[in-house]
């Protein structure tokens, strides 16, 4: 749980230039398009890791 906590943490508040490389490669259909996927908020994230 850590690790999806802090992924998401890294998606949502770290300055966007430095993953434009990531977010465009991501972005394709090749890669289902998951960089267009909103990352969760926070509580809700929470929330639905300890329903586990």
């Amino acid at each position: 749980h850590p690790l999806v906590k802090r992924l998401n943490f890294l998606l949502t508040y770290q300055p966007h230039d430095k993953l434009n490389a990531v977010r465009s490669k991501y972005s394709h259909r090749v890669f289902f398009e998951v960089a267009k996927v909103t990352p969760m908020d926070m509580l809700k994230l929470e929330e639905a890791l300890t329903s586990c």
